[in-house]
């Protein structure tokens, strides 16, 4: 009952912020002389499975028009543009590959994944790109998998489908196209009031069985620790929903899923930073990261990313000095390989006091 008046708190006080339109809604877009089109707005390289085997995950955030949604956490919105070309958004990519493919072995699998400002289907993106993109990426032997990203109401649309079946035909059959979506819980009230997705699980459900349907491969991004929820909830609270995504694309035959576990991070220039300032809100400890990845590993192929996309002055997920360096490697060894072992960590005084878990 406590818990539940303090999410309604939140959702309140999510409410009253989102009326600040100078601050918010309306905010300044990145588009003046300072803000170069032809440089993606992020680069990362990190341990992954890719086709199931040691490999690497090049991530690149293309800089893009931003999304109409206005999701609590969201700070991508900070870095886009008002206008691009697709061959503004060819040179992010050429810049973003060069950058990180120099650094990876011959022999060892890659999956690439291209995340911009908003969305695969933003009319604003000239769709001309993700053609060229996938040719792109396409030609290096090492790539077997790309990530691309919409959200589930624009899944749902029968032609969106159809360009996503177009691009897995340029990028090859012999690799994998894998179109990410934002679940990040299955309570609708955390989803819509305290992230401010706006989206109706049925229709999550419903681009799932859409991709399944195609052909199609699918991954979740599901977050650790929204605002309103204490530690051992958030743990809780994933845990279902990483239950929950499986079985969904199971039951819809989707040829390869995984879910993405993104533990909160405090964005800047977000509604999130103004709760996490206001004491409402908070990222978790890497503990409580562990605690899911043991308890929902044997489910299938899980990546919990370590960046945070230089969106959060490093306000992000971590334990005390004392163990906060071997808990993350512990984390990057889980995502090379899968072995849940990896997560063995000696144990930390810390974590008592940061989770309320016994050791």
């Amino acid at each position: 009952m406590v818990q539940t008046q303090i999410r309604i708190k939140v959702a309140e006080r999510i409410e009253q912020l989102s009326q600040e339109p100078a601050t918010f809604k309306k905010r300044l877009l990145a588009s003046n002389s300072t803000t170069d089109s032809r440089t993606p707005t992020y680069v990362d390289i990190a341990p992954a499975r890719v086709y199931d085997e040691p490999g690497k995950r090049i991530l690149i955030v293309l800089r893009t028009p931003p999304c109409p949604h206005n999701c609590t956490m969201c700070g991508f919105r900070n870095e886009a543009i008002t206008k691009v070309t697709s061959e503004d958004l060819v040179a992010q990519l050429v810049s973003g590959l060069d950058s990180t493919l120099s650094m990876v072995e011959t022999t060892t699998p890659v999956r690439v994944s291209l995340c911009t400002s908003s969305s695969t289907f933003n009319p604003r993106i000239p769709f001309a790109f993700w053609e060229n993109a996938m040719q792109i990426v396409g030609r290096d032997l090492r790539v077997l998998e790309v990530d691309v990203e919409a959200r589930a109401d624009e899944v749902i649309v029968q032609s969106n489908i159809s360009r996503l079946v177009h691009l897995q035909t340029i990028l090859g059959q012999d690799k994998r196209l894998i179109v990410g979506m934002g679940l990040e819980t299955i309570d609708n009230f955390i989803r819509n009031n305290l992230i401010g997705k706006m989206l109706p699980l049925e229709t999550f459900e419903s681009a799932v069985n859409s991709l399944g349907n195609a052909g199609m491969n699918a991954y979740a991004y599901v977050l650790l620790k929204p605002p309103g929820l204490t530690e051992q909830e958030c743990v809780d609270e994933c845990v279902k929903t990483i239950k929950y995504f499986f079985n969904l694309a199971k039951q819809a035959n989707v040829p390869h899923f995984r879910t993405t576990l993104k533990p909160l991070f405090i964005t800047k220039g977000t509604i999130l930073e103004r709760l996490y300032l206001e004491g409402l809100a908070s990222p978790p400890t890497l503990w409580s990261l562990l605690e899911v990845l043991k308890r929902v590993h044997h489910l299938g192929t899980i990546f919990s990313p370590r960046t945070d996309e230089n969106l959060s002055d490093d306000r992000a997920a971590k334990n005390c000095p004392e163990c906060n360096l071997r808990v993350h490697k512990a984390i990057h060894e889980f995502n090379r390989t899968g072995d849940v072992h990896s997560l063995d960590v000696e144990s930390c005084a810390c974590r008592e006091s940061m989770t309320g878990v016994k050791i």
